[in-house]
């Protein structure tokens, strides 16, 4: 009956166990089931995102972005956000407004900006952590820069830099007074921007921060493509790369992003693009899935074409080479969409089509508050109702131009609007009108010519600005080599001192631990000597890569230590078995018994001034007298 009763135990156990497992299953099938269909839940799935872990999440942002997956990364931020708020925590909330403000694309800015920007306004002050503070006051700054309010970005700006002046941190000074730079030269204060891109150079190289010297290339090289000089961008953006190039692994991403930069600083001097090139970057960022970048070298691209009018070779483009760029570009940025469609349905003379296209592209952009934007496309509207010689509203499209270009203040818009008008009033037949709008164009390219000769002062003392800033540098640079040389002298003579003291210590009676101490220091002054001589050129042929400089140094180690050894052993050995110096019969113990004997009697006879006695002469007088002769 054991073995009867030990199998119905079994049977028993297996039957619970079975129990358990298939409630755990049951219990967990809606999560299962959840994510077979590719996800409803919240973003992460049973990893959820954590408001109060910002450096979870936030990395959990940069793998969406840097994988170029920027739908998961904005999910990602507003989740966090959302449950931020929930929280009540004035911390969180500031952190997720951060991570919003720092890491959202275009489109979540767009939507989400302003109210996260009036959030994180409200909540900075009741946060105690001041490089929080900080940070947040370098977002704001970079988001009301991105939406063309320049005193906002500048009031923001300065309190990072009095905040940084706090912390008394070189690096945020630094990365404050980059963003107070271009926040001056979006409201066009360009020597002022100019003049704080020069101190944030100038912290950045005295840190010798890598990355903190790039940003700052960076930042000059746009100044300086902004500015109209083309040169000096380029050559600023070149620095850029080589430094780039310079760390090895080589980021290749950051090398396109820079590429890309070259090919915009190019367009903006000569309206032109290395067609070939643009290709190279749009396929590198597909191949890796970096929708920023191709969407940026898009952009670029689709610039240069239409500009040029070269509506073919865009349709053949997004339509027999890449028609997944056109469908994603519907989802990502529908104005642009609408308004290639309607430039490709010209292109097919479809113009029903185009009408349409145009018409729904026309809703999208009256919305919006960019007015430079809104002033472009009403001018290429009115182009096409030219085209179509649809005059009426041609020129109705035109003022609409004209009126958005003077609300966003752009004598250049303008210039173009009422040029425009000039043109079309004139193939209606209104030449009293198209009179008016030639003298308005003549009036405005007076005001241009004046600014442009503004412009090109301003690039001469840029240029001076530029020049007297390298002259300090390379004074400042002869300076620290002249010291350097000075101390190199001193360090010389002072080896060669105690190389002589210690050939003449092997001349006299002396111990042998004095000679063999004296000789153990002297070479390692010597050997020491060396690699400090080596170790600049060390640091200056391997640009501080840690693993190139490690490898040298072992290898010139492994000579010089057993040199060393070997050359020590030997020099000392010699001097303690001859003399170098003959000074035989001369002993250090005597000769300064007798110079102290000199003295003590010189003393004592200007105090008697009386001649000593043979009586009183001691036994170190014949001695003295033997010095003296």
């Amino acid at each position: 009956m054991n073995w009867f009763s030990s199998m119905i135990r079994c049977v028993r156990n297996g039957l619970l166990a079975t129990g358990m497992m298939a409630f755990l299953i049951l219990s967990s099938w809606p999560s299962l089931a959840a994510s077979a269909k590719g996800g409803t839940q919240e973003p992460g799935a049973e990893a959820k995102v954590k408001a109060d872990d910002a450096e979870g999440w936030i990395a959990r942002v940069k793998e969406a972005r840097a994988r170029g997956d920027l739908e998961e990364a904005d999910r990602l931020l507003l989740y966090a956000l959302e449950e931020a708020e929930m929280s009540y925590s004035p911390l969180t909330i500031l952190q997720a407004c951060n991570g919003l403000l720092e890491y959202a694309s275009a489109r979540l800015l767009t939507a989400q900006g302003d109210r996260v920007a009036l959030l994180a306004q409200q909540t900075v002050s009741s946060v105690k952590d001041k490089p929080l503070q900080w940070n947040t006051w370098i977002n704001l700054s970079g988001y009301y820069l991105s939406v063309y309010d320049f005193p906002s970005s500048r009031e923001m700006a300065y309190n990072a830099l009095f905040l940084s002046e706090s912390l008394d941190d070189d690096q945020s000074r630094a990365y404050s007074h980059l963003a107070i730079g271009k926040a001056l030269e979006g409201s066009n204060q360009k020597i002022e921007a100019f003049r704080n891109y020069q101190s944030a150079m100038t912290i950045s190289q005295s840190l010798n921060d890598r990355s903190l010297i790039m940003k700052c290339y960076d930042y000059l090289s746009r100044f300086y493509n902004m500015s109209k000089l083309p040169a000096k961008a380029i050559e600023y953006k070149l620095k850029e790369m080589e430094w780039i190039r310079e760390q090895l692994p080589v980021d290749s991403m950051t090398l396109a992003y820079r590429m890309l930069d070259l090919e915009a600083i190019s367009f903006n001097a000569e309206q032109k693009l290395n067609i070939r090139a643009m290709k190279r970057i749009i396929g590198y960022a597909e191949r890796h899935g970096n929708e920023e970048l191709l969407n940026s070298a898009l952009a670029l691209f689709r610039s240069q074409l239409i500009g040029a009018g070269d509506i073919a070779t865009l349709y053949s483009f997004y339509h027999d080479e890449h028609p997944e760029y056109l469908d994603a570009l519907a989802v990502q940025d529908t104005l642009t969409y609408l308004r290639l469609r309607a430039f490709f349905a010209e292109h097919l003379k479809d113009y029903v089509e185009a009408d349409a296209y145009y018409s729904r592209a026309e809703v999208g952009i009256r919305a919006l508050t960019n007015k430079v934007m809104q002033s472009h496309f009403f001018m290429r509207y009115a182009e096409y109702l030219a085209r179509r010689e649809r005059m009426g509203e041609a020129i109705e499209m035109a003022g609409l131009a004209l009126a958005y270009a003077r609300s966003a203040s752009s004598l250049d818009y303008a210039l173009r609007s009422f040029q425009l008008l000039e043109r079309l009033s004139a193939q209606g037949g209104d030449y009293p009108r198209a009179f008016e709008y030639a003298v308005s164009v003549r009036e405005l390219t007076d005001s241009l010519r004046e600014i442009a000769r503004t412009e090109d002062l301003l690039a001469i003392e840029i240029s001076n600005a530029e020049r007297i800033r390298e002259m300090e540098e390379k004074k400042e640079a002869a300076e620290m080599h002249r010291r350097h040389n000075i101390q190199y002298t001193f360090i010389v003579i002072a080896i060669l001192t105690l190389f002589v003291v210690l050939v003449m210590l092997g001349s006299f009676r002396v111990p042998r631990w004095t000679i063999q101490a004296l000789g153990f220091f002297a070479f390692i002054f010597l050997f020491e000597f060396i690699i400090l001589i080596a170790d600049t050129e060390i640091h200056h042929a391997t640009h501080g890569e840690p693993w190139k400089v490690m490898a040298i140094k072992i290898m010139l180690i492994a000579i010089l230590l057993p040199l060393h050894h070997w050359i020590e052993k030997r020099v000392v050995s010699y001097l303690l078995r001859r003399k170098l110096v003959n000074l035989q019969g001369v002993s250090i113990g005597r000769t300064v018994a007798a110079i102290w004997g000199s003295i003590f009697n010189h003393d004592g006879d200007a105090r008697s001034h009386k001649p000593r006695s043979h009586e009183n002469a001691t036994d170190d007088e014949p001695l003295a007298r033997a010095s003296d002769r």
